[in-house]
This record gives C-alpha cells, structure tokens and sequence, in this order.
C-alpha cells in the first residue's frame, strides 16, 4: 500500500466515521421494520389454511419471509460490523467501502468490484 493510498483510506475511514450514528440509526430502523415484517409475515402464515400454503399466495409468503430474514441477517451482521471496528471494510478484499454506498446501502459489506466480482459468479434465480 502507497502511502497515497493509506492516506486516502485514512480520510475515508474518519468520514465513515463522522457519520457513524446516522448509519447505525438507518441500520437499527431497517432492523425494526425487519423484524416487524417478520413478525407479521409468520402471523399471517400461522392464521392461514393448509390448503393455502401450497398455492401461489403461499409460494409468495414464503419467498417474502426468505428475503426479510436474509436483510435482517445482513442488517445484524452490519451492526456486528460496527461493533467490532471492521464497519466500512469490504468483507473480502479488505479495502474501504465509499461513505456514499455506506448511505445508501447501510448493511453493505462489500465495495463496489467486490459486489459486481460476487454478482456475476452468482447467477440470479
């Protein structure tokens, strides 16, 4: 690493954290919201007939349940992040995650070449 680079790194890592209460505020929000969905989305499935489950309704339910705990997961595991000081380091290359995407995307946990490197070797359903 030049010492460009690191200090680059060193003046994105103090941005990121300026901004670190608004993030994590934006993380807790969408935690709740998550677990509320949940919430609702099982109540709804345990009031709903047998014969429902099987049906397109029941296929959408259970795909609405899959992505609220998959966010909720990336939620949690964004807060971990914060927790423990790794928050704004991308997951598998180590380097940093733009404060820009960070606002936009409070649970990402990787940079952008990471992301896209991960989008194309898992192919969409």
């Amino acid at each position: 690493m030049t010492a460009v680079t690191s200090a680059v790194d060193t003046a994105e890592r103090q941005r990121i954290a300026a901004h670190l209460p608004e993030l994590r505020a934006a993380l807790e929000e969408q935690r709740s919201f998550r677990e509320d969905q949940l919430a609702d989305l099982f109540a709804t499935a345990a009031g709903a007939s047998a014969s429902m489950s099987h049906d397109v309704h029941g296929e959408v339910a259970v795909a609405l349940r899959l992505g609220a705990t998959k966010a909720l997961r990336e939620i949690e595991s964004a807060i971990a992040r914060i927790e423990s000081g790794s928050y704004g380091s991308c997951d598998s290359c180590a380097g940093g995650i733009p404060l820009e995407r960070l606002e936009i995307l409070p649970m990402a946990a990787l940079c952008m070449r990471c992301a896209r490197a991960h989008d194309v070797r898992t192919p969409s359903r």
